[in-house]
């Protein structure tokens, strides 16, 4: 799979797991997700290396996980404790990947490349989406037949919205002024529609005129986990009022499937929990009636993962997929050593 392995993904909202372990494929990988004895997370694979049986269908007790199909019995660090077949020998090769994980911002979060290199520091931060100040509806998930790639190419240049979304959108959308920065593993994508029309849903905020200041900030932690924070004003007020923030994580299942968190977080003074509980269901809603049968469409006719093969035409609105394409390209070049470092 093309994707970068030291990196941190989302593997589950913590609302997720329990004491009852459950399956998730990861990057390719198939992954055990359940709670230890104390209540945290823990992430091991889910394949016995015995007749590769899931270990989910066995039995966990908190510690250990016992392959339901003849016994063997693996610990928290993937390594096999018990065999009770026969002598009760443990061959050497019986174990199975232990993942570090984190639980932050209500999110589980695994790393599956070199245990050593995973560093807490570097997960993505939604804190601001948890701020006390905000009403945050959260728990949001649909798998989506395609790359996760054409996720975040669709996420990242919102001039789709003019087109697919005309509820939410004007054509203006498609014309914005976009500003491209990049920080440490981060790069913000932020687009500017000033003096447009607004759309139906932010009259209350324009003029007589029905103009404002619409604007659309989208911040990519790399590769994968985005907040976008969106909002309008009268022409000239600059970015100002409370903007709401949408969370949108995507995780690759496979080359062609992937894993899609989102959530919705509003500020309390003005939405009440039923309001932003709404505009969550409202979130799941559009993106099952309006993205997912476009980008699975999309990649059905496309026939592969790889973009770059089909020789794409671009449009000035692609400055920012392209520009995460490529720093994401080159970050997977540097992790198998075939490129030069990247700007950090």
């Amino acid at each position: 799979m093309h994707v970068l392995k030291n990196a941190w993904y989302v593997a589950a909202w913590c609302s997720e797991l329990s004491e009852q372990p459950r399956s998730r494929t990861l990057l390719g990988q198939p992954v055990l997700l359940a709670r230890k004895s104390d209540g945290s997370a823990v992430a091991l694979g889910n394949r016995c290396p015995h007749r590769f049986a899931p270990l989910h269908m066995g039995t966990w007790n908190g510690n250990s996980i016992q392959c339901g199909y003849h016994g063997l019995r693996f610990g928290l660090d993937g390594t096999c404790v018990e065999n009770p077949t026969g002598k009760g020998a443990i061959p050497r090769q019986a174990r199975i990947p232990a993942y570090r994980v984190a639980e932050k911002d209500g999110f589980v979060w695994i790393w599956m490349g070199e245990a050593e290199a995973a560093d807490e520091a570097l997960i993505p931060d939604f804190s601001a989406m948890n701020a006390p100040s905000q009403r945050h509806a959260r728990g949001g998930y649909l798998n989506i037949k395609a790359n996760y790639q054409l996720m975040i190419d669709n996420l990242i240049d919102l001039s789709h919205v003019a087109f697919l979304h005309p509820t939410f959108g004007t054509k203006s959308m498609a014309q914005g002024k976009i500003d491209i920065i990049e920080g440490r593993r981060i790069l913000y994508v932020n687009r500017l529609m000033a003096g447009c029309e607004a759309p139906s849903y932010l009259l209350a905020v324009a003029g007589p005129d029905r103009k404002v200041d619409h604007w659309l900030d989208m911040t990519l932690f790399m590769p994968s986990s985005m907040i976008l924070a969106s909002g309008a004003a009268r022409p000239g007020q600059g970015r100002v009022g409370g903007a709401p923030l949408s969370g949108h994580v995507v995780t690759p299942e496979t080359d062609g499937t992937t894993h899609y968190f989102f959530s919705i977080s509003l500020d309390a003074t003005q939405y009440s929990e039923e309001a932003v509980n709404q505009f969550h269901a409202q979130q799941k809603q559009v993106f099952l009636t309006e993205d997912i049968p476009m980008l699975e469409g999309c990649q059905a006719l496309m026939g592969t993962t790889d973009l770059w093969a089909l020789q794409p035409v671009l449009l000035a609105t692609d400055a920012g997929p392209v520009r995460a394409r490529k720093w994401l390209d080159q970050l997977i070049r540097e992790e198998s050593g075939q490129g030069q470092r990247a700007s950090a």
